[in-house]
This record gives C-alpha cells, sequence and structure tokens, in this order.
C-alpha cells in the first residue's frame, strides 16, 4: 500500500510540473484541458484503489475483530 501512495504522489508531482511548464509556455489555455485530464486520472486511481482495498484490505476497529473487506461488503 506504501508503494502506491508513493507511486500517486510521483505521478501527480509530475503532473502538477506538467502543469506548471504548459502554463508557463501556452499561457492559461492550457490549464483547463489538463486540470481535467489529472481529474480523470484522479477517478481513474480511486476506482483502482477501491477494487484493490475491496479484494486485498482488512478492516481493523477498535475493540472488535479483523474483518476482511470482502465480508463487509457482502453483508451489505
Amino acid at each position: 500500500m506504501l508503494a502506491i501512495f508513493i507511486g500517486v504522489i510521483v505521478l501527480f508531482s509530475i503532473l502538477t510540473l506538467g502543469l506548471c511548464i504548459g502554463t508557463d509556455k501556452l499561457g492559461a489555455i492550457f490549464a483547463t484541458p489538463f486540470l481535467l485530464f489529472i481529474v480523470g486520472i484522479w477517478l481513474v486511481l480511486e476506482g483502482w484503489l477501491y477494487k484493490y482495498i475491496s479484494k486485498f484490505g482488512t478492516f481493523t476497529r477498535i475493540g472488535i475483530t479483523e474483518q476482511s473487506a470482502k465480508s463487509i461488503v457482502e453483508e451489505e
């Protein structure tokens, strides 16, 4: 999970650098499509992270024994 977190931080750092360079060279007209691109990437990552956590994650609650994410989803 730490590798995923670091990967997302690196990806969005690179995208932020690209936004700064593109806006500097092409002007403000570059910002809107690029920000929409970043939001699209964010949504894809959120969906992938949800599937990953649902498959491999374990929820730990204080005072309650651990359950897999899959068993919690099946209960609902």
